[in-house]
């Protein structure tokens, strides 16, 4: 066996490390199916399906109270919704939101908790925080998404029909990598 200088041992141990590095991003990129971030915002809008309320199991119909919280709906695409919250005739859906958390205060439906973005073809944003300033961060997710990170900011469209605007403001580089 060849014996071989420290000195020489480093320089090709990093030529190694650079040259795997170019060709690992290389082959990472060209790879089918392999989805890229148009834009670092994502703007939607969702609804929640009252249906879908549930507080613990209880099964008691009426105005929610004070505790744990399960509610569901469907995600649209920007400008689906009317200015009431309702579906427009062209409205398109995206995927399937769903919020899990704590009902702290019934009058304001103010919450605290984890909202999932279940985005079709795209992956799931998962999201955390409270109702009280409408943002909430974005602690990762799926997919295109799996190492995300930012910050979502939700607009109210209408209380009446529990329907909201969100823009997510994902850090650069964050996801897809």
């Amino acid at each position: 066996m060849e014996r071989m200088s420290r000195r020489r041992l480093m320089a090709t141990g990093a030529t190694a490390t650079i040259a795997a590095a170019v060709v690992g991003n290389t082959v990472a990129f060209a790879q089918a199916g392999q989805a890229e971030i148009a834009k670092w915002l994502l703007n939607f809008e969702f609804t929640f399906d009252p249906r879908t309320l549930d507080q613990g199991g209880s099964g008691a119909a009426g105005a929610p109270t004070v505790g744990p919280v399960y509610l569901a709906g469907p995600i649209y695409a920007a400008g689906s919704l009317g200015a009431d919250g309702t579906p427009k005739s062209d409205a398109k859906t995206r995927g399937t939101h769903r919020f899990f958390g704590w009902l702290f205060d019934p009058a304001s439906m103010s919450v605290i908790g984890t909202h999932t973005f279940d985005i079709a073809g795209r992956g799931k944003l998962v999201i955390n925080g409270s109702s009280d300033g409408l943002t909430g961060a974005v602690s990762g997710g799926t997919g295109e998404f799996k190492f995300a990170n930012g910050e979502m900011r939700i607009d109210v469209i209408s209380r009446a029909n529990v329907a909201y605007r969100a823009l997510v403001d994902l850090s650069g580089g964050s996801p897809g990598m």
